[in-house]
Protein backbone atom coordinates (compact mmCIF):
# COMPACT_ATOMS: atom_id res chain seq x y z
CA UNK A 1 0.00 0.00 0.00
CA UNK A 2 1.14 3.28 -0.83
CA UNK A 3 1.14 7.12 1.16
CA UNK A 4 1.53 10.61 0.09
CA UNK A 5 3.91 12.43 2.60
CA UNK A 6 2.14 15.35 3.57
CA UNK A 7 5.97 17.49 3.72
CA UNK A 8 7.41 16.34 0.78
CA UNK A 9 4.79 15.55 -1.47
CA UNK A 10 6.11 12.17 -2.44
CA UNK A 11 4.24 8.83 -2.47
CA UNK A 12 6.01 6.34 -0.78
CA UNK A 13 5.10 2.67 0.47
CA UNK A 14 3.73 2.23 4.45
CA UNK A 15 6.74 0.54 5.46
CA UNK A 16 8.41 4.38 4.95
CA UNK A 17 6.08 6.24 7.16
CA UNK A 18 6.09 5.47 11.75
CA UNK A 19 3.27 3.73 13.01
CA UNK A 20 0.67 6.62 14.80
CA UNK A 21 -2.26 5.18 16.48
CA UNK A 22 -4.19 8.35 16.77
CA UNK A 23 -4.42 8.75 12.77
CA UNK A 24 -7.46 6.93 11.20
CA UNK A 25 -5.18 4.68 8.97
CA UNK A 26 -2.57 4.03 11.49
CA UNK A 27 0.41 6.13 10.14
CA UNK A 28 1.93 9.42 10.49
CA UNK A 29 0.99 11.60 7.89
CA UNK A 30 4.89 12.47 7.13
CA UNK A 31 7.42 10.02 5.88
CA UNK A 32 10.50 8.76 8.51
CA UNK A 33 12.86 11.03 6.55
CA UNK A 34 10.93 13.87 6.90
CA UNK A 35 9.75 13.36 10.33
CA UNK A 36 13.62 12.80 11.47
CA UNK A 37 15.14 15.71 9.71
CA UNK A 38 12.29 17.50 11.82
CA UNK A 39 13.36 16.11 14.66
CA UNK A 40 16.62 16.62 14.47
CA UNK A 41 16.31 20.26 13.65
CA UNK A 42 13.64 20.74 16.86
CA UNK A 43 17.07 19.35 18.52
CA UNK A 44 19.38 21.34 17.44
CA UNK A 45 17.12 24.43 18.31
CA UNK A 46 16.30 23.29 21.68
CA UNK A 47 19.76 22.28 23.21
CA UNK A 48 18.87 22.53 26.75
CA UNK A 49 15.73 21.28 26.77
CA UNK A 50 17.08 18.01 25.15
CA UNK A 51 20.42 18.24 27.79
CA UNK A 52 17.63 18.73 30.49
CA UNK A 53 15.62 15.75 29.46
CA UNK A 54 18.73 13.13 28.67
CA UNK A 55 20.06 14.02 32.17
CA UNK A 56 17.00 13.40 34.21
CA UNK A 57 16.34 10.18 31.94
CA UNK A 58 19.81 9.02 33.14
CA UNK A 59 20.03 9.83 36.47
CA UNK A 60 17.58 8.76 39.77
CA UNK A 61 16.57 11.25 42.00
CA UNK A 62 19.96 10.45 44.01
CA UNK A 63 21.68 12.06 41.37
CA UNK A 64 22.98 8.28 40.91
CA UNK A 65 23.57 6.85 37.42
CA UNK A 66 20.20 4.53 36.92
CA UNK A 67 21.13 0.53 37.40
CA UNK A 68 19.66 -0.56 33.82
CA UNK A 69 22.00 2.16 32.27
CA UNK A 70 25.48 1.05 34.13
CA UNK A 71 24.26 -2.45 32.86
CA UNK A 72 23.87 -2.10 29.56
CA UNK A 73 27.59 0.05 29.19
CA UNK A 74 29.18 -2.57 31.06
CA UNK A 75 27.44 -5.34 28.43
CA UNK A 76 28.38 -3.19 25.63
CA UNK A 77 32.14 -2.77 26.78
CA UNK A 78 32.32 -6.44 26.92
CA UNK A 79 30.93 -7.35 23.56
CA UNK A 80 32.44 -4.27 22.29
CA UNK A 81 28.98 -3.37 20.28
CA UNK A 82 29.68 -1.28 17.26
CA UNK A 83 28.08 1.61 19.24
CA UNK A 84 30.00 1.38 22.18
CA UNK A 85 33.43 1.78 19.35
CA UNK A 86 31.85 4.63 17.93
CA UNK A 87 31.85 6.32 21.07
CA UNK A 88 35.47 5.51 22.63
CA UNK A 89 36.75 6.45 18.75
CA UNK A 90 34.98 9.81 18.99
CA UNK A 91 34.97 10.68 22.18
CA UNK A 92 38.36 11.26 22.22
CA UNK A 93 38.86 13.26 18.55
CA UNK A 94 36.83 15.67 16.15
CA UNK A 95 35.74 12.82 14.03
CA UNK A 96 32.27 12.42 13.53
CA UNK A 97 30.44 8.62 13.85
CA UNK A 98 28.90 8.77 10.41
CA UNK A 99 32.27 9.16 8.75
CA UNK A 100 34.11 6.22 10.24
CA UNK A 101 33.71 2.83 8.08
CA UNK A 102 32.96 -0.87 9.52
CA UNK A 103 36.27 -1.73 8.47
CA UNK A 104 38.19 1.24 10.43
CA UNK A 105 35.62 -0.15 13.65
CA UNK A 106 36.78 -3.49 13.18
CA UNK A 107 40.48 -2.87 12.86
CA UNK A 108 40.10 -0.48 16.28
CA UNK A 109 38.43 -3.48 17.62
CA UNK A 110 40.87 -5.92 17.17
CA UNK A 111 43.33 -3.09 18.45
CA UNK A 112 41.63 -2.92 21.96
CA UNK A 113 41.19 -6.51 21.79
CA UNK A 114 45.13 -7.04 21.74
CA UNK A 115 45.55 -4.39 24.39
CA UNK A 116 43.10 -6.10 26.82
CA UNK A 117 44.86 -9.76 26.32
CA UNK A 118 48.44 -7.95 26.95
CA UNK A 119 46.65 -6.07 29.94
CA UNK A 120 47.04 -3.10 28.85
CA UNK A 121 44.03 -1.40 29.87
CA UNK A 122 41.88 -1.68 33.34
CA UNK A 123 40.17 -5.14 34.07
CA UNK A 124 36.38 -5.27 32.95
CA UNK A 125 34.53 -6.44 35.68
CA UNK A 126 31.44 -9.20 33.96
CA UNK A 127 28.00 -8.47 34.54
CA UNK A 128 26.16 -9.39 37.07
CA UNK A 129 24.17 -13.20 37.35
Amino acid sequence: MVYTCYNCKKTKNLKEFYKQASKKNGYSGRCKKCDNILKANWRLKNLEKVKAWDKKRRWDKNGKKRKMDNERSRKNRLKMSDSYMRELITKKSSLDPKDLSDEFIEAYRLNLKLKRKLELTPKLKPPPT
